[in-house]
């Protein structure tokens, strides 16, 4: 969804049912609205995608699941190159 707004790809995430991960922190004025699937906010942009990948797949693992919306978001504050 490259060039698509913040807006355009809530509504869409919302549409297919899918959790957004960003680093945009103008994301969380969309949260306002109310529930969604959920908002994975990345805290650095210089953490390497080996290391992002596995920390969402430790949060997937020690998360229950849930086929309801919410409305909280979990930030994933990780560091280092």
């Amino acid at each position: 969804m490259s060039g698509a707004s913040d807006r355009e790809v809530f509504e869409y995430a919302q549409r297919e049912n899918r959790v957004i991960l960003t680093n945009d922190p103008d994301f969380f004025s969309l949260l306002e609205e109310g529930q969604h699937h959920g908002i994975l906010y990345l805290t650095t942009q210089r953490a390497p995608i080996g290391r992002i990948i596995r920390d969402i797949a430790r949060l997937v693992d020690t998360s229950r699941p849930r086929r309801s919306k919410t409305t909280s978001s979990t930030f994933l504050g990780i560091h280092g190159r």
